[in-house]
């Protein structure tokens, strides 16, 4: 199992395998204030050898921070490999969409990790941004 493709959205659904994606790829989020509460969607597109179709894997989802600032989130899923194979020269695609709400106290990076039995398979990372402006230049 590989990841094709893994992004951050505001909002993220499957249906008929197919991913739909609202506000995806996200570098930042900037709240009013802080701490708050850090709500979007893990998505993107799982690829399946052919080995692995009829197969239920199940993969980790880890959000948190190397300081501290973020209440560590986890979640799990299952990769749904009950599918027919793909045209033979494609990869058997799975899309996925999980949703996670967190706790940022402070600005920082936040790490996203997808893990099948410990292995990571992907990562990707977004800044909680400082709320505050930063003081006005020339005074």
């Amino acid at each position: 199992m590989k990841v094709e493709s893994l992004v951050i959205a505001n909002y993220a659904t499957t249906d008929k395998w197919l991913l739909r994606v609202e506000g995806g790829g996200w570098e930042h989020c900037k709240p009013q204030i802080l701490p708050t509460t850090v709500r979007g969607y893990v998505a993107g597109i799982f690829t399946l050898d052919r080995d692995e179709l009829g197969t239920t894997p199940a993969v980790l989802v880890e959000i948190g921070d190397k300081n501290g600032h973020v209440e560590e989130f986890k979640a799990s899923t299952i990769v749904n490999g009950m599918r027919p194979a793909a045209t033979p020269g494609v990869p058997s695609r799975v899309p996925f969409a999980i949703p996670f709400t967190t706790v940022a106290r402070a600005p920082t990076v936040m790490k996203v990790r997808l893990l099948n039995e410990g292995d990571e398979l992907a990562t990707t990372s977004f800044a909680v941004l400082d709320p505050v402006p930063d003081a006005p230049t020339g005074l």
